[in-house]
Parts: C-alpha cells; structure tokens; sequence
C-alpha cells in the first residue's frame, strides 16, 4: 500500500514499530511531568521559585552525562541502550508513585526522581536519534524526524488529557499518573525486542574519541547555528512551560483542569505544526523558516504573557507552541542530514545537551524571577532575550539562513 508522502518513513516496518512504542510510553511521560509539576507546587504552598527549581534541577545530570553518552551510542549496539534505559525509567516511575502513594512525599523526593530520570534520558535521547535515522535510511531520514516531532505532540496532547482526566475525575491524583507512566514503557520494551536493529558496518573507520563530535559541530556553521537555536528555544522560549501552573492559578484563577487545558493548547499547537513539517519535509526550505519563525515566537511569547482572558491565551499559547517546537525540529532534522553515521550519537548529543540542560536550567531561572515579577513579565523577559538571541544567531551563522 502507498502511503501519502506525510507519512512515507511508515513504509519501514521497524520504524512502525518504533513509533507505536514511542507515541504510548511518551503519553505517559508527558501526564507525569504534570503530575510533577503540579505536586511540588502543591507541596510547597504555590511556590514558583519550587516550581523553577524543580525544572532546574535535570540540567545537572544532562551536563555531566550528555557527551560521554553520545560516545557510548557510537560504541555498542543502540537497541541494547534503549531497552536499559527504557527499563530503569518504568522502574524509577513506579517507585517515585509508591512513594506519593503513600503520602510519605516531600519536595526533596520530586527533585531527586528529576535528577535520576534526566540522567536517564541524557543518554536515551541521543540512542534514539541514531536508532531511528539506522531504521529509515538516508532517504527518509528527514520525514522520520518530523514523525517524531508530531508523535512528541500526540504524546503530549494526550498525556495532559488524561492528567487532567485522572486529577479531576477519579481519586487516582499524582500518584495514579507517575504509576501509569511506569506501565506506559512496556509497550516501547516490546515494540523494540521484535524490531531487526540494522548495525552499520564501521570496517575502516577510526575508534570514536568522545570530542570528535563537538569538533565537527563546531566546524560547521549550519550545525552550530542550529545548536544555538535550539538552545535560544529551550531556555528561554520553552519556560512559559514551565510557569503554566502559575499563569492557571494565579493569573486566570483556574485549577488542575485549567492547567491541563494549557498544556493541551501547546500540544495542540505543536501538533499542527509536526504534521505540517512532515508534509513538506521532503521540499521544504529549514533555514529560511527558522529565520522567519524567530521574528514571531517573541511577539507571540509577549501576546500571551498580557492575555486579558484564559480563552485568549489558550488561543495564543497553541499559536506560540506550533512554532517553538518547530524551530527545534528544524534544526534537529538539519544536524541529522548533515551528519556522517559514525559520529550521529555524539552531534546527536550535542543536540540533546542543547535542549535538556537548557530547557531546566531556563526553567529555573524563570521560576526564581517569576517569585518577584509575576509570570506574565518573567515571559516579557524572556520573549526579549529570544527575539535579541536569534537575530544575532542569524546575524553570525549566514549559511543557517539558507540551508535547504
């Protein structure tokens, strides 16, 4: 059967697999940052600063771990990696539930489960970049990371509809979400157990030293200004993320369900824009998009931060999510056609270090300016620095600007 072009990396049967798995247990990691979310700001009486600290605190184990794990996915059989590290993050949900469960929480138990399932993903993250551009091949590579972008929408989407369904509808509360996430890895453990890995053959080529990745990524401006976006993005884009339960309870005055329909505009958003990237993947222009959405996300981060309603801002957060989670997936998708196979695991790191370290650490700082200024001008803030950050990542990185 011929599948329309949107979808054409579902021609690997592998790659079918895959994302069935990564769509399921994604849902359920997006419920539990919620969950998270949500408990610690409960725990600690409404406390933004909690809230910055909580994001900020996975950027320690991305840094430290980033690098050598990319070298790690260019040593040893990648699906090898994964179904560890699948494996430890079902544990460590589990467990972190029975602890809420229990009602024995603290705050302290929230940050430590953040620190040890960041440290987690800063490996698991660069595995499946490689994995997935090994399932599809060359030729599809670009559409294969566009579904991946739509799948993380779904995920999301779907994740924050049924946070928002088990703390408002059943008793479950915190603790049925984290429990949920742990069961929610077993359908991508047994998606990858079927899944024929193809391992390249590396006859000739030299034994990987960790460095050489950064050393290529420096070498090309194209790769560097797309790093530099990404991390632009993440840290000081993606906070209004983290400020969501503030703008919901302080701001408009809603609950849990005005939190979760939140998070559910930004999937949205985000969706839409997935599906589109995946459509036009195969004749699409990245460089000059990248240029032109940089110009909006500032005006759109401000747009939301003064909504005078919660209708409106759901309106504008999903506007805003569409193009900062397209930004990213541009440039990932450009690093990954860019990028020969021997050295995918740690430019791939790079990427993941670029958006995990600075996702949380720009999450903290939000959450610490936010205890003084109020949500709404921490984002004026931060929609400054984004809209300086890019025209001066343009400004110095003119390939980036053209790069088909």
């Amino acid at each position: 059967m011929r599948l329309p072009r949107t979808f054409a990396a579902f021609h690997e049967r592998d790659y079918r697999l895959f994302y069935a798995g990564l769509v399921l247990s994604q849902s359920g990691t997006w419920m539990e940052r919620q969950a998270l979310l949500w408990l610690i700001y409960r725990l600690t009486d409404d406390s933004a600063a909690w809230l910055g600290l909580a994001a900020g605190v996975p950027a320690i184990p991305v840094l430290l771990v980033s690098i050598p794990a990319g070298a790690l996915v260019d040593r040893v059989r990648v699906r090898t990696v994964l179904l560890a590290t699948q494996s430890l993050m079902s544990l460590g949900a589990i467990a972190i539930a029975a602890v809420v469960a229990t009602g024995a929480v603290r705050p302290w138990h929230v940050l430590a489960y953040a620190a040890f399932a960041s440290t987690l993903f800063a490996v698991d993250a660069p595995a499946r970049h490689a994995f997935v551009a090994r399932l599809v091949g060359p030729s599809r590579i670009t559409n294969a990371f566009a579904l991946n972008a739509v799948a993380f929408q779904v995920a999301q989407v779907l994740g924050s509809a049924l946070f928002g369904v088990l703390m408002v509808a059943t008793d479950l509360d915190e603790a049925g979400c984290l429990a949920l996430n742990g069961v929610s890895f077993g359908f991508s453990l047994v998606g990858l157990m079927i899944i024929r890995e193809r391992v390249p053959d590396r006859t000739g080529v030299p034994h990987p030293r960790t460095l050489d990745g950064v050393r290529h990524a420096l070498r090309s401006r194209v790769i560097r200004g797309a790093l530099l976006v990404s991390v632009t993005t993440a840290m000081f884009g993606f906070q209004v993320s983290q400020l969501l339960p503030v703008f919901a309870k302080k701001v408009w005055e809603q609950g849990a369900d005005g939190f979760a329909w939140l998070r559910g505009a930004m999937g949205v958003g985000a969706f839409v824009g997935g599906v589109t990237l995946a459509t036009r993947s195969d004749s699409i222009r990245r460089g000059p998009l990248i240029r032109r959405y940089g110009m909006v996300v500032p005006l759109g981060l401000l747009a939301f931060a003064h909504a005078p309603g919660f209708e409106l801002g759901l309106v504008l957060l999903c506007a805003v999510g569409s193009l900062m989670v397209q930004l990213p997936s541009y440039g990932s998708s450009l690093i990954q056609t860019k990028v020969p196979d021997e050295l995918r695991g740690r430019v791939s790191a790079l990427f993941t270090l670029s958006v995990l370290a600075s996702f949380p650490t720009g999450g903290f700082l939000a959450g610490q300016i936010a205890e003084h200024l109020g949500a709404p001008w921490t984002t004026t803030v931060s929609a400054v620095i984004v809209g300086v950050s890019y025209a001066a990542v343009h400004a110095t990185h003119r390939p980036l600007r053209d790069a088909a």
